[in-house]
């Protein structure tokens, strides 16, 4: 029983620190571009570098992926 939650906890934890990855879609995502649009005054630009560095995010966890799946 012990082990069982052992494991739970261990896949919340992990769940949640995904979810503050700085990738759009995430959660993390949506503080970022929060944050960047409080500091930039509601200039429409930060949209496209917070999109950037979204994308920049993802290919890094799909390279990561591939890279342990191949390696």
């Amino acid at each position: 029983l012990i082990g069982m939650f052992e494991t739970l906890v261990l896949l919340n934890l992990g769940i949640g620190l995904f979810n503050m990855l700085p990738a759009k879609p995430l959660d993390g995502g949506q503080m970022l571009e929060t944050l960047v649009d409080h500091y930039t005054g509601g200039d429409e630009r930060y949209i496209k570098a917070v999109n950037s560095f979204s994308l920049i995010v993802w290919l890094i966890i799909i390279g990561v992926i591939v890279f342990a799946l191949v390696g």
